[in-house]
């Protein structure tokens, strides 16, 4: 039976309490500059994404060349599907070297990206459609891949390096730089765009995005790393980990109450990256009118990203939650009446919010419900959980669309999503700053 009670600290709560108090002088010290790493990172980062977004050049990409709207789905849905690559990287690749293997894994994950911009731009086969649309599919799975390696130890450096307070204010601050950089690239966005026709204009675009993208990787250079170690024995092999934390995540009752309702968040959001290609076709976009959705989505970014921050360290991610739903509930409503470009920039603008701020709410929530697991650690263990219906339902929607002829039926079921999402968060979900958690009672048998 599940109730909800005043939940006293756990000895793993208050083992890693004691631990961050004492790593406490080291990460106040270096605090300004760290914060200063992360802050560079997010806004070179920045710099590149109104050239190479995933989110909305890469489907206008594939769009461009032809490829099915289920492909697209597939691979929009690389973010989910290689999550369980974290948790092969936050258990094998050491701790105290995470600033290093940050730049390294990110390096790797952009050149393979570079290689196949290069191929398609300077080579004979750059002209196949089969290797257009082959060959992006596999630079994505590499970019995809490495980079989800790499986040276990971004966002174990990002937690042991900040206080959980201060955690919030670090996300506005991350976000305003990587929104304002929009700003700054989108005259130089437009000139490239208008230059060339399409698909060249993306590949060239995708080529100046990765540079940058590289460019990007030498702020972690600056990064003074704290890492929280965490107490009890490492198991003698992986799957005797994973199993261990599996369990003690499923036996979290609150936890798991939190995951199912962000799963269906997750859904919506992923679906969602639908709209590039919808209005792509309806309303006959021009290149340069897509990669306006791009700075749309980047300078909503930097306008949310602030306000979410002081939100979240004020009343806690429950609210941010909420706030998610309700936007992807407007979203959908708008993108299902869009008749122009201006709604769906209005639409695209509500979006940027659920979509920026979905990873930071998994984390954050996660480490409040489950303070006795590494960051990584713990949000790869949580998008494991959620990884097979996200694998099934993004390129079924595609599928649908296919079929169809029709992206109504998609945003019906996004909007389906979101609404079940708001009310079970609204009713069930707890806040874990509250105390007032589930647990489960063993009621003696007569």
């Amino acid at each position: 039976m599940w109730q909800k009670n005043n939940i006293q600290p756990t000895h793993d709560a208050g083992t890693i309490g004691n631990t961050e108090s004492a790593e406490a002088p080291a990460v106040a010290r270096d605090y300004r500059r760290n914060i200063t790493a992360f802050v560079l990172f997010e806004f070179l980062w920045g710099l590149g994404m109104p050239f190479a977004s995933y989110m909305t050049m890469v489907p206008g990409y594939m769009a461009a060349i032809g490829t099915s709207k289920s492909l697209i789905g597939f691979v929009q849905s690389f973010w989910t599907i290689f999550t369980p690559l974290q948790l092969v990287s936050s258990y094998f690749f050491q701790r105290k070297h995470r600033a290093r293997n940050i730049i390294l894994l990110h390096v790797m994950a952009v050149l393979s990206w570079v290689a196949y911009d290069c191929l398609a731009l300077f080579t004979p086969m750059g002209q196949s459609q089969a290797f257009l649309t082959v060959g992006i599919v596999c630079a994505l799975f590499c970019f995809v891949g490495f980079i989800n390696l790499a986040t276990p130890h971004y966002i174990g450096a990002l937690t042991d390096n900040v206080p959980m307070k201060k955690r919030g204010n670090l996300f506005g601050l991350r976000t305003l730089g990587f929104g304002s950089s929009a700003i700054i690239m989108s005259v130089a966005v437009k000139a490239i765009f208008e230059r060339w026709p399409s698909p060249i204009n993306f590949q060239f675009g995708f080529l100046i995005g990765n540079g940058i993208y590289l460019a990007a990787c030498i702020a972690p250079l600056l990064l003074r790393d704290h890492p929280v170690e965490k107490h009890g024995l490492k198991p003698a092999s992986l799957v005797k980990d994973l199993l261990g934390n599996f369990r003690r995540l499923w036996h979290n009752p609150s936890y798991r109450v939190f995951l199912f309702f962000h799963l269906l968040v997750t859904c919506a959001t992923i679906i969602g990256s639908f709209v590039v290609p919808f209005a792509s076709e309806t309303l006959s976009l021009t290149t340069a009118q897509i990669s306006q959705l791009t700075l749309i989505f980047l300078g909503g970014t930097a306008v949310f990203g602030l306000a979410v921050g002081r939100l979240a360290d004020r009343f806690g991610y429950k609210l941010v939650s909420v706030l998610q739903a309700i936007c992807l509930c407007i979203f959908y409503s708008i993108a299902m009446q869009a008749g122009s470009f201006l709604w769906i920039c209005i639409a695209y603008a509500i979006y940027s919010f659920p979509l920026m701020s979905m990873l930071m709410v998994r984390i954050n929530m996660s480490v409040e419900l489950s303070p006795h697991i590494e960051p990584g650690r713990l949000n790869a263990l949580g998008s494991t959980f959620i990884l097979p219906f996200v694998v099934l339902l993004s390129p079924l929607c595609g599928a649908i669309i296919d079929i169809s002829s029709s992206y109504l039926p998609v945003f019906l079921i996004g909007l389906t999503l979101s609404a079940t999402a708001l009310f079970g968060i609204l009713a069930l979900v707890r806040e874990p700053r509250t105390g007032r958690l589930y647990v489960i009672k063993r009621f003696p048998r007569r």
